[in-house]
């Protein structure tokens, strides 16, 4: 009861923050442009503050690095290129990818350990880009001609919990309107043929194998047919196998591409399962099994060097890491997880002088950037950590992580009233904006004598203000 009433003070308080038009006409009228609208742009703000509140997110910076690159590389060739994407991971072991509101993609970590190669997984992001291109969930919002948007609002956030908690997102809707939520989500058989369509053509275009679409999708229906239920994103085409043979024969048209093998996809999928292992005693076991049978496979040992960090078997991971690096000697994933391994030994200058040395080269690498100044702050050096993250502030002001971190740096650094102020942020990305206001008024409270940044205090709390005003 207590899980349901949070919940619903969530979708109340969203319901109140927006401050749309009261009709709906424009939605229609306007989802062929490239750019996005107004209405559109609070309905990403609302549908992402309810993935953020209510989904785990996996907090990894390599992969949701990668996943990011993979996705903006296929969304350049997309006919909404110049949206700006944001690429979610949902730490769930279950099937799923979906689209959102004005650029948002998600996609479960099952679903990138279920991928046998990067192209796989790109014909799943390019499936999601082209629903997102064809802007399909305002096309059918357009179809809800009656429905006022404080309503659209309520249900755009449904939807996105109901990705995550269907059972929490459907009690709280009323028996009358509980299968718009659904259908802002559900796209019919044309739209997801026309995203077969488009998103083949983003792969093609960005390189990869247009055949990985149709034999990923069915392999997976083939795979799971005994399971209570085929994976979200494919419920929509109960016959799997027209589907696939529609898609197959679209493939045909494209010139011959190869395959990509990807070196950095294992290792990608070997972080994704250390993340999302409830046991690395056993996956530990596992993987020193395996190795036994297969000791150059470098993703079995990358999983099993994980595996130990989680247990502190930090000797053995270094020994294991070692291997690694000798075998790839350029590889900046093993390199970030040695200096994580250094620093859990106690080596903290030897950590800080490697990351040093990879942030000299490569200075625009976020996973960098944020582990050298996680490091700078546990090696007793805020100023220098503090220093290194005001550079990137800009770039990274939407960033949950980056921000926690920059508030810890702030207040390590005794800018106290900074440190509350980008605290307000992180509370009003997640949408919770009476947080976010008791966290402004305290740092007002501590900056007093800087006029300057009373006035960009108070400039915020305005505007979170006027948006809580119904």
């Amino acid at each position: 009861m207590k899980r349901v009433l949070i919940l619903l003070t969530t979708l109340l308080s969203l319901m109140i923050s927006i401050t749309l038009a009261q009709n709906l006409p424009d939605l229609g009228d306007r989802y062929n442009s490239t750019a996005a609208t107004l209405e559109e742009q609070k309905l990403h703000d609302i549908f992402l503050q309810a993935i953020r509140a209510h989904a785990k997110l996996l907090n990894d910076p390599i992969v949701n690095e990668y996943i990011a690159h993979l996705g903006f590389k296929l969304a350049a060739h997309s006919t909404r290129a110049s949206l700006d994407y944001q690429f979610l991971i949902i730490q769930d072991n279950s099937i799923n990818a979906f689209s959102g509101p004005c650029g948002i993609i998600g996609i479960n970590s099952g679903l990138i350990l279920k991928s046998r190669t990067e192209g796989e997984l790109a014909s799943v992001l390019a499936h999601e880009i082209a629903h997102t291109a064809q802007r399909h969930i305002l096309r059918n919002i357009a179809k809800q001609k009656q429905m006022q948007l404080p309503n659209i609002a309520a249900l755009i956030a449904a939807a996105a919990i109901s990705i995550v908690n269907p059972q929490a997102a459907a009690g709280l809707i009323a028996a009358g309107t509980a299968g718009s939520y659904q259908y802002m989500l559900t796209y019919s058989r044309r739209f997801e043929k026309e995203a077969d369509r488009i998103g083949m053509q983003i792969l093609a275009k960005a390189g990869y194998n247009p055949f990985d679409m149709p034999k990923f999708f069915l392999r997976l229906a083939r795979e799971m047919r005994y399971e209570e239920r085929i994976p979200e994103f494919l419920a929509s085409h109960p016959d799997i196998n027209a589907r696939f043979a529609d898609a197959y024969n679209r493939s045909e048209r494209y010139k011959t591409i190869k395959d990509k093998k990807s070196a950095i996809f294992p290792l990608i999928q070997a972080r994704v399962l250390s993340q999302t292992t409830s046991n690395p005693t056993e996956l530990a076991t596992r993987a020193e099994t395996r190795l036994k049978k297969h000791p150059n496979n470098i993703k079995l040992r990358y999983i099993y060097t994980l595996a130990l960090i989680q247990l502190d078997n930090l000797p053995l991971a270094t020994q294991q890491m070692n291997k690694l690096l000798k075998t790839d000697p350029n590889m900046l994933m093993f390199k970030l997880t040695k200096a994580d391994i250094d620093l859990r030994l106690g080596l903290k200058n030897k950590a800080q002088s490697s990351l040093s040395h990879l942030y000299e080269y490569y200075p625009d690498y976020y996973p960098i950037v944020l582990q050298y100044a996680q490091t700078l702050l546990k090696n007793k050096e805020p100023r220098q950590a503090l220093t290194l993250l005001e550079e990137h502030e800009e770039t990274y002001d939407q960033n949950i992580s980056f921000l926690d971190l920059l508030s810890e740096a702030q207040a390590k650094n005794n800018q106290t009233a900074q440190s509350y102020l980008t605290r307000a942020k992180v509370f009003l990305l997640n949408g919770n904006n009476r947080t976010a206001l008791s966290q402004l008024e305290m740092a007002k409270r501590y900056a007093k004598h800087n006029p300057l940044l009373r006035a960009k205090i108070n400039g915020l709390l305005k505007m979170i203000q006027s948006s809580m005003v119904m």
